[in-house]
């Protein structure tokens, strides 16, 4: 349970916006341009390494709305 709190915790602090139920006081918009896209996680020597990959909107039928 701690790895994966961790995992959220991590991701969070790397995400700089707001989303859902995800809200930070000092990023407090969504930002789309910059942030419409998934955090990877993987285990790497020994630790964590985050990245991003694109979102591929185009592939699913219910798109995020403004």
């Amino acid at each position: 349970m701690a790895i994966c709190a961790e995992l959220a915790f991590r991701a969070a602090l790397m995400r700089s916006e707001s989303r859902g139920f995800h809200f930070r006081e000092d990023f407090p918009e969504r930002d789309d341009e910059n942030w419409l896209k998934w955090i990877i996680l993987k285990q790497y020597e020994g630790g964590m390494k985050l990245s991003t990959q694109q979102i591929p909107i185009s592939e699913y039928n219910i798109r995020p709305t403004e």
